[in-house]
């Protein structure tokens, strides 16, 4: 088998010096070699191995070249001589075993034969007397380490020592984890999707709304200004001219203020909340300063700088707008408040002033109260008024 094989003095030699090129065999095949104590004789074929069957035990495990302890990091259960199971981490990727067979007279002879079964493809024998097995970055997994003696020809012991390694693997490649990302991924895509959806339809209730606004507003004006041209130029008009004109010019600016409100909504260079309040300003300062009414204009709680929902902005700015018109052509009032707030998501827009109040049957009838209706409506807020000591407007809802 070239195998070489070496006996000394625990195999029964004495010790001595051998002479160079003294041997002989003899008929009957004994081998003779000479020595300066004499010779020394013996029958190959008489000559057989000795058992290595001996017991094997685990005698240490190290982690990174320092010994674990029983209970340390929950690795060892119990002592790694009885030890059944080792349970590690994916961050000791450098451990060590060290193992020993129960014959003290051959220890320096006796050779090893160890492998980790899922790992090594074959057993791997070690020289004599070394009595150790080290393993570097093995994979998360399941794996046996197993262990052998080997006798002088090669040959295994049936007698070996096993135990069970469970190395864990890092966070991110256990299944909770893949199952958590793969939940939030469809969680970004089914968010992202909504979020397209809803900024289509966001824009398609927009263009019904801008189509219904020119359409009742501008259209219907439009068509007043059209019958009452045509009523004036066949003679047909009840007003003398100066006043029909009158009533054409004002019809004129109205759509030319409507407009100019469709316009404002729709450009995206005033989606922040301080031009919506800076438009609400300019409105009400301009309207009542004719009228020589004393404004009061109060807001808190927005960030200006941040951006304000397109249907928030427009509806809220055109219930504004309704209600200080009304204060301007119906109160007679000589001061206005005006209050705007935000705590969290919920608003607050207030108007009041100390003008006249209005019997409950005419107010209910108007057709500006109904359009303020239906504009909290769209805003899914609560529209509220006081019609004492003056006349409160009161909206609340939440930004949407």
């Amino acid at each position: 088998k070239e195998i070489f094989t070496k006996y000394s003095t625990p195999d029964g030699l004495d010790e001595t010096e051998f002479v160079q090129n003294s041997f002989f065999k003899t008929t009957d095949k004994e081998i003779l070699f000479g020595s300066i104590n004499g010779f020394i004789g013996f029958y190959p074929d008489k000559i057989t191995d000795e058992s290595v069957d001996y017991k094997i035990i685990t005698t240490d495990f190290k982690i990174g070249n320092k010994p674990v302890t029983i209970g340390e990091r929950q690795k060892l259960e119990q002592n790694i001589i009885t030890a059944e199971k080792l349970n590690l981490s994916y961050l000791d990727n450098i451990f060590e075993f060290e193992f020993v067979a129960l014959n003290y007279a051959v220890q320096s002879s006796i050779k090893y034969a160890y492998k980790m079964e899922n790992f090594d493809s074959e057993w791997i024998i070690t020289t004599p007397g070394k009595r150790f097995a080290t393993y570097t970055n093995l994979d998360p997994g399941n794996y046996v380490f197993k262990v052998k003696t080997v006798d002088r020809s090669g040959n295994f012991s049936t007698n070996k020592s096993s135990i069970e390694i469970n190395i864990s693997p890092p966070f991110w490649e256990t299944w909770w984890f893949y199952t958590l990302v793969a939940a939030v991924i469809i969680l970004i895509i089914y968010s992202f999707v909504k979020y397209r959806i809803n900024k289509v339809l966001e824009l398609e209730r927009l263009r019904i709304g801008i189509a219904s606004d020119l359409h009742d507003d501008i259209g219907s004006t439009l068509t007043k200004l059209a019958l009452k041209a045509d009523m004036i130029q066949q003679g047909l008009d009840s007003e003398d001219k100066t006043t029909g004109l009158k009533r054409i010019s004002e019809m004129s600016r109205q759509v030319v203020s409507t407009m100019s409100d469709i316009v404002w909504s729709i450009d995206s260079r005033n989606d922040t909340f301080q031009s919506m309040i800076n438009k609400m300003k300019d409105f009400a300062y301009g309207i009542l300063a004719d009228k020589e009414v004393k404004v009061n204009f109060s807001t808190e709680g927005f960030d200006d700088s941040k951006k304000a929902p397109i249907v928030f902005r427009q509806n809220l700015y055109l219930i504004f707008k309704e209600a200080v018109n009304n204060v301007a052509k119906h109160s007679n009032a000589t001061e206005v408040n005006l209050s705007l707030s935000l705590v969290e998501k919920d608003f607050k827009l207030i108007i009041n002033d100390n003008g006249n109040s209005f019997e409950e049957k005419e107010f209910n009838v108007g057709h500006g109260l109904k359009n303020m209706k239906l504009r909290a409506e769209k805003l899914k807020a609560e529209l509220n008024y006081k019609n004492k000591n003056g006349f409160t407007v009161l909206i609340t809802g939440e930004l949407r």
